[in-house]
């Protein structure tokens, strides 16, 4: 946003320490009196058009100007507060100690049972010892079906996150012993 005015400290009155910059004098700063006395100008028109309108948006706001300020302090904490946040996420993932899981807790999987073909599972419990390794249930209808355990690194091989990819490997699998 462009600034309409300039606050000088001049020792004057109040009213004459706000100045408005005429676009068609760089050196020169006028005060409200003086823009209204030139107010015939095109100049001292557009200085008034653009103080009502600003005016005019700002009220439309219904804001004080002490909640602006509060609104923008929190802003302004609040982005500081992310940034610090992101910052240290990239710093451990630079340090090795963030991982991005493939699949969490309530995610759904699909594996080919022995009995069942393939079935969908639901991740509830992910264990991370030496490696990362999964457990997931399958059920019908509150029956238990099947359970799984599985190491990150059966994902795409034997346990996948989508049906398609598990009939996509069942198939390639099934091509082979024939």
């Amino acid at each position: 946003m462009e600034r309409l005015t300039r606050r000088l400290d001049l020792g004057l009155d109040e009213w004459e320490q706000i100045a408005f910059k005429n676009p068609d004098d760089e050196q020169g700063l006028y005060n409200i009196v003086d823009v209204v006395e030139h107010r015939d100008e095109e100049w001292a028109r557009q200085i008034l058009l653009s103080l009502a309108e600003t005016v005019a948006d700002y009220e439309d706001t219904g804001l004080t100007p002490e909640r602006i300020t509060e609104i923008n302090d929190f802003f302004n904490s609040q982005t500081a507060k992310i940034l610090a946040e992101l910052r240290e996420y990239q710093r451990a993932e630079e340090n090795g100690l963030l991982m991005r899981l493939p699949c969490k807790v309530g995610d759904i999987i699909y594996s080919d049972s022995e009995y069942f073909g393939i079935l969908s599972y639901e991740v509830n419990s992910v264990h991370i010892c030496i490696g990362i390794s999964f457990e997931a249930i399958a059920s019908r209808d509150d029956e238990m079906l099947d359970a799984i355990d599985f190491d990150i690194e059966d994902i795409g091989k034997t346990v996948f996150l989508t049906r398609e990819e598990a009939e996509a490997k069942l198939a390639e699998m099934e091509g082979g012993h024939e």
